[in-house]
């Protein structure tokens, strides 16, 4: 497969270097080594992207929630801090007609919490960063790919999403007040600009959750 250069401004190299590329010194350029999800560096592709009004971030809010909960380390065995990302209601997905191929923003009248998050604006990762420096891109043999994932405080390995936002009683999971209530929010007076899966409960937990200012 023929190597992937990227069009990456010196302001943008640690964003770009910490999602995985990396710099030939040689022919002076950044690129996207092989095994590493291309779709994280589109912004940076000297191609234009097949559908030309699809927007850079597919799923967006006025505002977020940083959740922050406990998930036992599956190699060290000790419980460890996590954290994700809640969506309040009203926020927005693009999304495609199949009909006529063109996007559209819908709304969410749901509170949702995102998982598996491929994209991030950078903004929003500089905001988690104040709370976690071990919320980093990272591959999952199980997910065949990479996504932004939690990393144990104790011993660095990686914590995959699917335990923890798709097992009842999971870190982001909750299936009693008890459960919500050991999850504490953040709210985040900031937009929110993202690329990854929304997973909604038939339940709003989100009243039950401790609520914290940052």
């Amino acid at each position: 497969m023929a190597r992937i250069d990227l069009k990456v401004s010196f302001a943008e190299k640690d964003e770009a270097k910490t999602l995985g590329a990396r710099w030939d010194k040689d022919l002076k350029t950044w690129y996207i080594p092989d095994g590493v999800d291309a779709s994280l560096f589109a912004k940076w592709l000297h191609v234009p992207t097949a559908i030309s009004d699809e927007p850079e971030y597919r799923i967006r809010s006025i505002n977020y929630f940083i959740a922050c909960s406990h998930t036992l380390c599956w190699k060290c065995q000790q419980q460890t801090k996590v954290f994700a990302f809640i969506l309040p209601e009203e926020h927005q997905e693009y999304i495609y007609d199949d009909e006529d191929e063109e996007g559209y923003w819908s709304n969410y009248e749901a509170i949702g919490t995102m998982s598996n998050v491929l994209k991030l604006e950078l903004s929003v990762w500089k905001r988690l960063q104040t709370f976690t420096k071990l919320y980093k891109p990272a591959y999952s043999k199980q997910a065949g790919g990479r996504y932004f994932m939690n990393h144990c405080e104790h011993c660095n390995a990686t914590q995959g999403d699917f335990f923890m936002h798709s097992e009842p009683g999971g870190a982001f999971f909750p299936t009693t007040e008890g459960e919500a209530g050991r999850i504490t929010v953040y709210p985040i007076a900031e937009p929110f600009e993202g690329n990854g899966s929304m997973t909604y409960s038939s339940v709003d937990f989100l009243e039950y959750m401790k609520h914290d200012s940052v």
